[in-house]
């Protein structure tokens, strides 16, 4: 997958809510331009659980 091996900014205290046949609990942050899908990704050098401000 696009995503193995990548550290990405995730939202984790929703509310899970379903979502077409599957539960989500949390969010993958991205942008986009053009109608282009761009997920948001972060150096390798921050640690997993670090605060985004």
């Amino acid at each position: 997958s696009v995503l193995v091996g990548k550290k990405v900014l995730i939202v984790a205290n929703v509310k899970p809510r379903k979502m077409r046949v599957e539960l989500s609990q949390g969010m993958l942050l991205s942008a986009e331009k053009d109608g282009n899908v761009q997920v948001v990704t972060v150096p390798d050098n921050l640690v997993p659980g670090m605060g985004v401000e």
